[in-house]
């Protein structure tokens, strides 16, 4: 057995002849440096004289000449702390994460600066399961999700690659509903394993020419390129972030398209520089830890699994308001209400409905999510959407809805019993100003 600087113990006395395996001295004047990476080699013999080739280890790092423990709490999706002495390459940090077994929570926090900041939002469900909900192509399946993952837990997912008899893509990906003519940002952590490359899209679901790409080397890190930006989309900027043991987060922000109301993430294995190549049915790299937020930077990686996590309500400055975005005031502290209407966002038009279609809108709440706009037919008349409730007589009711001006900037919201008689009581809002007109009064019989 044998310790050097490189592989093979170069700087090392020579190797024993025969006998027994024996510890080697180190040469005469030879330390170890700081921050220097060392390999054991180690090579069988046979008191014959015959001798193994050696085989060398994945090597260790000295981080400190003395025991020491530094904890990083400022950075990083997860907390790192660093040993002194001896570690292992593959394994320099010891992690820290909150109970529950994912790496992070949707909680929010300060951050180094003091400023709380509020929960990430993760738009992907099943974020480390791609058995569930993802759709995979040219892929050996079920994928085997058993490996270990950036934050030590079994739960990283093999791709392999099917063996094919034509080039063809080998990927997983996920469609979710959302506003796609916005800046997006997808990430996911994956790790060489037989192939070094993967390429990360982002697409719109319905017309998948307009997207943004970019490719990764997880062979060391070398970085990252926008390789492609195909019709309506526009790319900002892509990375990649080493997390320790050979993993590394890798991160693609940008528009897909000038509009549409589904966005697709899909995730590609990558062979020298090419996504469709003849597969060999063994070959693949591990992934783990799927996110797409809004917005064009990432932030720490929030788990998910039937639902997506879109953080906590935030409050914000009416007042503030342009192009889509508002000031914000800190967390929205609310009383515990129940919402007796169903499908509150109105994704399509309610029960009652008169000349009206429900479309995706480029905007966004006041909360950072999608939100649809009410588009009028051509036809003479009321044009509305309504929703009904069950109710209990002699109880109040109060009923709001977030509104915002468009091409029209009036709108009158009414409540009331419906049947026969039926009575019903409103208020005209102007959505150019916020002023309101008097309540109006209604009762007829039909």
């Amino acid at each position: 057995m044998a310790l050097g600087s490189t592989a093979g113990a170069t700087d090392l006395l020579g190797w024993t002849d025969v006998g027994n395996v024996t510890n080697r001295a180190l040469s005469s004047g030879f330390t170890f440096v700081d921050g220097n990476t060392y390999y054991a080699t180690v090579r069988a013999y046979k008191t014959n004289g015959l001798r193994s080739s050696a085989v060398n280890g994945d090597g260790f790092i000295v981080i400190g000449s003395s025991p020491t423990f530094a904890c990083n709490f400022m950075t990083g999706s997860l907390i790192d702390c660093y040993g002194g002495g001896l570690s292992s390459v593959a394994r320099p940090l010891i992690r820290f994460h909150r109970p529950g077994g994912a790496s992070s929570s949707p909680g929010t926090y300060f951050d180094s600066s003091g400023m709380l900041k509020a929960a990430p939002a993760n738009y992907i469900l099943q974020s480390q399961d791609f058995n569930s909900t993802w759709s995979s192509g040219g892929l050996v399946t079920p994928l085997t999700q058993t490996y270990a993952a950036p934050d030590e837990s079994l739960t990283a997912a093999k791709l392999v690659e099917t063996a094919d008899g034509a080039a063809t893509a080998h990927s997983v990906s996920q469609s979710v509903t959302a506003v796609v003519a916005q800046t997006w940002t997808a990430s996911i952590y994956a790790k060489a394993v037989e192939r070094s490359q993967i390429q990360i899209v982002l697409a719109n679901d319905g017309v998948t020419a307009n997207a943004i790409r970019a490719v990764f080397d997880l062979s060391g890190g070398a970085g990252s390129a926008i390789t492609s930006v195909s019709g309506n989309g526009s790319a900002l900027s892509s990375s990649i972030q080493s997390v320790g043991n050979g993993w590394y987060r890798c991160v693609l922000s940008g528009q897909p398209d000038t509009a549409g109301t589904a966005l697709r993430l899909q995730v590609l294995i990558g062979a020298g520089g090419n996504v469709n190549y003849v597969g060999d049915g063994a070959s693949g790299v591990l992934v783990w830890g799927a996110q797409l937020e809004a917005g064009a930077s990432v932030s720490s990686y929030v788990y998910t699994t039937t639902t997506a996590n879109y953080g906590p309500r935030l409050d914000h400055d009416p007042s503030s308001c342009s192009g889509g975005t508002c000031t914000r005031r800190g967390l929205l502290v609310e009383d515990t209400r129940t919402n007796i209407l169903t499908s509150s966002i109105w994704p399509t038009p309610g029960p009652t409905a008169g000349n009206i279609t429900m479309v995706a809108s480029s905007m966004l709440a006041p909360d950072g999510t999608t939100v649809v706009k009410m588009v009028e037919d051509a036809t003479t008349g009321a044009h509305f959407i309504g929703r009904t409730a069950t109710i209990v007589a002699n109880t109040a009711y109060s009923y709001s809805l977030f509104l915002r001006a468009g091409e029209r900037n009036q709108i009158i919201v009414y409540g009331g019993k419906s049947g026969n008689p039926y009575t019903r009581a409103g208020i005209r809002v102007n959505l150019s100003d916020g002023s309101l007109s008097t309540i109006i009064l209604d009762l007829r019989l039909r």
